[in-house]
């Protein structure tokens, strides 16, 4: 069964979270009418969030393997990233930047580009 791959446009998205808490945040995917949802069934989703592009070093990763993004909601559109405060809690206080790579019919293609804002928490 083929997948929507690649009908998934790219979305650039800006997120603020604090390293004090849960990264919780869900995108839903819309044909282009802007209205249909796209299902996300049988892609696969992977994440890397770096200060910037070119550093080695990862400060976040998750993907739907490990179940810190997943597939669901009505019709299976929405995509989640479930990033816990205990991974957070190590992340600096920074701008970072990652991408989300959606991986599915022997293709791989950037879906989400982040810009993130982790900011210090003041309850710890």
């Amino acid at each position: 069964m083929a997948t929507n791959i690649l009908i998934l446009p790219l979305a650039q998205v800006t997120v603020t979270t604090g390293n004090n808490e849960d990264w919780i945040d869900s995108f839903q995917f819309v044909q282009d009418d802007e209205i249909t949802p796209v299902e996300l069934t049988g892609i696969a989703f992977s994440m890397e969030v770096r200060h910037l592009s070119s550093d080695n070093e990862v400060w976040v990763r998750g993907s739907t393997d490990d179940g810190l993004l997943s597939v669901g909601g009505s019709g299976d559109s929405f995509l989640l990233i479930k990033i816990p405060y205990d991974m957070m809690k190590e992340v600096a206080p920074d701008d970072y930047v990652g991408d989300i790579v959606a991986d599915a019919d022997g293709i791989k293609r950037v879906v989400v580009q982040l810009a993130i804002t982790v900011f210090q928490g003041i309850t710890r």
